[in-house]
């Protein structure tokens, strides 16, 4: 490769890289064509990029980017999925993959910017998927606050379950003495 396509590659790798919050790393020893360019396809259906670039190529990208969290990891064969919103997605992906190809093996990722270990990039895979986790918090969070109502509620009923029954006794008492005086 002539030094003019490394320096376009390095320069248009650059650019991708920059303000990217989501990035696995996947050893893909041992897939073939057909199985990467289906690999592919899943990820372009899923607003996400999955390509193989020489590790050095990679490494100039990576400078001063998000990704040069991840320069450690880039050895051996390399891949790298990558996309701007959702980390669950992308491991999503190589995890179901793996079903049938088990030749893809997570090394480590960027998740929101964060540095994550392959066993870390599993345990994402097993997330629900970041729509359902909002919903579960939104619904725990009204619950929460009903509960909160109801706890606040519950002293002002105590007190006027309370008044009540003074009131009960002290008309019984009144009622009690007016019957006394008339004896």
């Amino acid at each position: 490769m002539e030094k003019k396509q490394k320096v376009a590659i390095v320069d248009s790798l650059t650019e991708r890289f920059q303000g990217i919050p989501n990035a696995f790393l996947v050893d893909y020893r041992g897939l073939n064509v057909t199985q990467s360019s289906e690999l592919r396809k899943k990820f372009r259906e899923n607003d996400s990029d999955f390509f193989v670039v020489k590790n050095t190529l990679a490494l100039r990208a990576a400078e001063s980017t998000p990704i040069e969290l991840l320069k450690d990891h880039f050895s051996g064969p390399t891949a790298i999925a990558l996309n701007q919103s959702d980390p669950v997605v992308i491991a999503k992906i190589i995890k179901d993959f793996t079903k049938d190809y088990p030749v893809l093996r997570f090394k480590a990722a960027i998740a929101e910017g964060v540095l994550i270990s392959a066993k870390e990039c599993e345990e994402i895979a097993n997330l629900p998927p970041r729509e359902a986790l909002l919903g579960k918090l939104i619904y725990l969070m009204g619950s929460g606050v009903s509960k909160l109502g109801g706890m606040m509620q519950a002293p002002l009923r105590n007190l006027m379950h309370f008044l009540d029954q003074y009131k009960e006794k002290a008309d019984k008492g009144a009622q009690a003495l007016k019957n006394n005086k008339k004896e």
